[in-house]
């Protein structure tokens, strides 16, 4: 309560917020503050969880509040979930996952991955308690030819959002070092040290997912042509670099040169967020869109 109190207040969306609680304490921490009156506190039969859910799904329905962030309860979580699937939820975990209700085991922390907005860990400890007993044992043996931390982590990480997406897929690689699925679809997949992004098609696919940062700048001759219609800022550095990067993906046999075989003629912003680009003859339109200061450009053909 403390932590949510004190967020609260330096929080620049404090006076559209509201926090919901049940006490039974008049002296409330911050000002927006809602109080929930259970009847099932003293139950043995009914269940305060499930009471106290439903009033609060039917709060935000009332309200249509954009995100419901639920601090340490990841019980309401996996009750919202199922009840009232559309709403967004950002769960953060302030204590140890494996003694909470309902994210003690892997089925339940394999729900979050693919249902929540966002995990938050108020730690590195909290975060690493929650990945602790997921299938990380089953790639041991491939998380060991790599050196780096950092890319241990992108491979752990991938391999845990796949299993959410379908606990039977496999990948390979091609001599090219592109990944190949064991259900004859076609898969990319990008990350950074924030996000993960794996595009699965029936179709032949390209994704990239790239941080807007002004270091771009830096390696704009390594990339940029004449022949590109990009304005020199990082924006617009970053769409072509994370462009050409999807259609490095897409292609699929490597042995491209950025500068002289990927031409970007075109980036068009809202509403239809394309890059309009060209490649060994073959005009391609690229759909695109920002994620928290992120762009992921994406191509299916």
């Amino acid at each position: 309560s403390l932590w949510v109190a004190e967020f609260f207040e330096k929080s620049k969306f404090k006076n559209n917020n509201n926090i919901y609680g049940s006490t039974n304490s008049k002296n409330f921490l911050t000002k927006n503050y809602i109080n929930i009156n259970l009847k099932s506190i003293k139950s043995k039969i009914k269940s305060s969880t499930k009471e106290y859910s439903q009033k609060l799904i039917k709060e935000i329905n009332n309200k249509k509040y954009d995100i419901v962030e639920i601090h340490n309860r990841p019980e309401y979580a996996s009750y919202i979930i199922e009840n009232n699937p559309n709403i967004k939820i950002n769960l953060v975990f302030h204590n140890d996952p494996n003694k909470l209700r309902d994210s003690n085991l892997s089925r339940h922390k394999e729900v979050f991955l693919k249902k929540c907005n966002k995990l938050i860990f108020v730690s590195k400890w909290v975060k690493k308690k929650f990945f602790e007993n997921l299938n990380i044992k089953l790639y041991q043996n491939e998380i060991n030819k790599f050196k780096s931390n950092k890319r241990k982590l992108e491979y752990i990480c991938t391999r845990l959002l796949l299993n959410v997406i379908d606990k039977k897929l496999k990948i390979s690689y091609n001599k090219y070092g592109a990944p190949i699925l064991n259900n004859n679809k076609y898969i990319s997949i990008s990350h950074t040290t924030k996000l993960i992004a794996i595009v699965i098609n029936k179709n032949k696919v390209g994704a990239d997912v790239e941080l807007i940062s002004p270091k771009i700048l830096k390696i704009k001759s390594r990339f940029i042509s004449n022949n590109d219609n990009v304005s020199s800022n990082p924006e617009n550095l970053t769409l072509a670099w994370s462009a050409k990067e999807c259609i490095f993906k897409w292609h699929q046999k490597g042995n491209i040169n950025f500068k002289e075989d990927i031409q970007i003629n075109k980036i068009i912003k809202d509403p239809n967020f394309e890059i309009y680009t060209k490649f060994q003859n073959q005009k391609l339109i690229l759909n695109y869109e920002e994620i928290n200061n992120h762009f992921l450009v994406y191509f299916c053909k």
